[in-house]
């Protein structure tokens, strides 16, 4: 994503080259990929969209310590042997936290947003807290309405887009009314990832 798609997008359209002008955005397993790429090319991305990531480094050391085979290959569809991620280019928090040892390295701006409904926004929150401690800069949104489905992500990628590039658009629901989303589910009844919930696995 960071080598082969910048240069077929530069070659195929008239981008710009400058890294503040070079962002990467996603929603669930896209937006932490997005932060993953982010952050081992800070060199070429100025700015990080994560909605609702799948920041899920404290489940996969659940799944190891459970010992559970069920739980272990539920998380290797997205995350590979999971032996191997914590301390990896894989593991965001390791990732974040290089950057303490590496003053030198550019700091990419972060757009954070994840629906209270949602059952990743606590891990959304405590990695929103962990750039901020490195000193990065963050923009972290969490609002009451909305889990883990299209109706938020629609809503919050025009402000997240508004964020990024201020004046330049009109975002058609940045600061309205989200009640809309309420209709969907009850509001204490999160959406997981998947269809399946990984709490269940035994």
């Amino acid at each position: 994503m960071s080598e082969e798609l910048i240069e077929v997008t530069r070659h195929l359209f008239p981008l710009s080259s400058k890294r503040e002008d070079t962002a990467l955005a996603g929603i669930s397993i896209g937006a932490y990929t997005a932060v993953i790429n982010g952050l081992l090319r800070p060199d070429r991305f100025g700015s990080i969209i994560a909605l609702s990531s799948t920041f899920m480094r404290d489940r996969i050391l659940e799944a190891v310590d459970s010992h559970s085979p069920r739980k272990r290959k539920y998380y290797e569809r997205f995350f590979g042997d999971l032996d191997t991620v914590i301390g990896s280019e894989k593991d965001y928090v390791a990732l974040a936290e290089r950057f303490s040892a590496n003053p030198e390295l550019p700091k990419p701006r972060f757009y954070i947003a994840c629906g209270e409904s949602d059952n990743l926004c606590q891990s959304n929150r405590d990695f929103s807290e962990l750039l901020r401690a490195n000193d990065f800069d963050v923009t972290y949104w969490e609002p009451e309405i909305g889990g883990h489905e299209w109706p938020f992500w629609n809503a919050w990628i025009d402000c997240a887009l508004d964020w990024y590039a201020p004046g330049e658009m009109k975002p058609t629901t940045a600061g309205g009314d989200y009640s809309a989303l309420t209709s969907l589910r009850a509001p204490d009844k999160a959406i997981p990832m998947t269809g399946e919930n990984p709490d269940n696995l035994g």
